[in-house]
């Protein structure tokens, strides 16, 4: 009984704590959750002369607290991961602000295909449904493309997004190693299809990264702007070959709205013009 006794002090010093106290069935609680913070075994363990009968326990408070930390190391290693996601995805860092939660919805078209599209990215992959957007210069393609871009990239998902001059003026050294490189992330975002027309480099390049998405059944995004009905009626060959297979991948969404980089360019303009009133007077 003795020995039983100095070994019930020794396991308290082990896992005792300023404030922690046995409770009345001789258990060691936590002093600040006072949840105990020791359990009977169900046999005691005899090793040589030393008698263990319980084992140690985590409290509520530390159990707490250890939940705590592994939620915050997963939301650092979350946002580290989505930061290289991005740094890869876009070549200009003002992408990175391209989100339906900054955007001005208010001006912004296919708001609700988009976040089903977003929503609804499981179904997008396995079914490798993408979009076509399409419609006149700078009413809104590219920064929609950017806003899905970086919400999949807040669920981990692999993007590159690209404008089309890149593909004609990077100058790769092993284009098949390139265009495999591609077919690698989740979703690919080529933007301002139709710079490489009349261009054979442009073309075949253009096929090459089309097609390598088609094989692989992987989602493609493609902003344009040219009409539904050049994409439709190709007038060779050669573009019927792309555009056959960006049809059969992508969806179709007509942009309709004014250019958004006039609309801009008239509020910074009457912005300047006011200050430049104010300032007049005084």
């Amino acid at each position: 009984m003795e020995n039983m006794i100095n070994v019930v002090k020794e396991l308290m010093i082990e896992d005792a704590a300023p404030g922690d106290y046995l409770d009345e069935e001789g258990l060691l609680c936590c002093g600040n959750c006072h949840t105990r913070k020791q359990a009977m075994n169900e046999k005691p363990i005899i090793l040589g002369d030393r008698i263990f009968d319980r084992h140690p326990l985590m409290c509520k408070c530390r159990r707490e607290e250890l939940e705590k930390e592994e939620t915050e190391r997963k939301l650092r290693e979350h946002l580290a991961c989505v930061d290289r996601l991005k740094n890869v995805c876009f070549i200009s860092p003002a992408m990175k602000n391209c989100c339906l939660e900054k955007a001005d919805l208010s001006k912004m078209e296919h708001l609700d295909l988009v976040r089903f599209y977003i929503d609804n990215w499981t179904d997008m992959k396995m079914t490798n449904t993408g979009f076509l957007l399409w419609g006149d210069s700078g009413n809104g393609k590219t920064h929609t493309a950017a806003c899905i871009a970086n919400a999949l990239m807040e669920k981990e998902v692999s993007v590159l997004m690209r404008n089309m001059s890149y593909f004609l003026n990077a100058g790769f050294e092993d284009r098949e190693e390139f265009v495999r490189d591609v077919q690698r992330y989740g979703l690919l975002i080529i933007d301002d299809l139709g710079m490489e027309r009349g261009t054979e480099y442009g073309l075949e390049m253009v096929f090459s990264i089309i097609n390598a998405r088609y094989e692989s059944g992987r989602p493609t995004i493609i902003t344009t702007n040219l009409s539904l009905n050049t994409l439709q009626n190709p007038e060779d060959l050669v573009y019927q070959r792309i555009y056959d297979r960006v049809l059969e991948m992508c969806v179709p969404v007509q942009f309709h709205g004014k250019s958004l980089r006039g609309a801009l360019a008239r509020e910074k303009f009457d912005a300047l013009a006011k200050s430049m009133e104010v300032n007049a007077h005084e």
